[in-house]
């Protein structure tokens, strides 16, 4: 719905929303490079609740804001901080799944993604048409905050009790 926020909502002519999607996608190409920098500096857990929260609070920022050009920045950073949570989410997933079934856990999220993905489509589509897309980016930017803070206290403590093969390895060093 974004094509739709821009042009509906912002008034923003089609060529312009065209120059706005490619900066999206050059954003997202560099928030890709960018993860792997996020989640050495706060960690895996704490990195995919950042860029949730960035997600969230960027889409709080959107809902308030009047238009224009701050609207548009909002939605770039919204668009990079959602993009940039799904490798870390599939890190997440693969370090935590044995590797006979590692196949079938990623069919499974592609899956799980597709059918979720249409559902939410479909209930932000009947939502913006009845309520309007302020309303609709305010109560998703609070589910996005709340499933992050969710994710933090579900799965934060599970990570940290569970030693990886590599703080393994550097206890069997240290006392080898």
């Amino acid at each position: 719905f974004g094509n739709v926020y821009l042009a509906h909502e912002l008034k923003i002519p089609l060529a312009r929303i065209g120059v706005i999607f490619s900066s999206i996608q050059a954003l997202q190409f560099s928030m890709g490079l960018l993860v792997p920098v996020v989640v050495r500096m706060l960690g895996l857990i704490n990195g995919i609740v950042a860029t949730q929260m960035a997600a969230g609070l960027a889409l709080i920022a959107m809902a308030l804001a009047g238009g224009g050009g701050i609207a548009i920045a909002l939605y770039l950073v919204f668009s990079a901080a959602q993009w940039a949570s799904s490798p870390a989410l599939y890190n997440l997933l693969m370090n935590e799944t044995p590797d006979p079934q590692r196949s079938t856990a990623a069919a499974m999220t592609l899956f799980a993604n597709a059918l979720v993905g249409a559902v939410a489509t479909a209930i932000a589509g009947v939502l913006f048409t009845r309520l309007g897309y302020k309303p609709v980016l305010a109560g998703i930017a609070g589910v996005a905050i709340a499933v992050a803070i969710l994710f933090k206290i579900v799965i934060g403590p599970h990570r940290r009790s569970k030693p990886t093969s590599l703080s393994i390895v550097r206890l069997e060093e240290s006392e080898g």
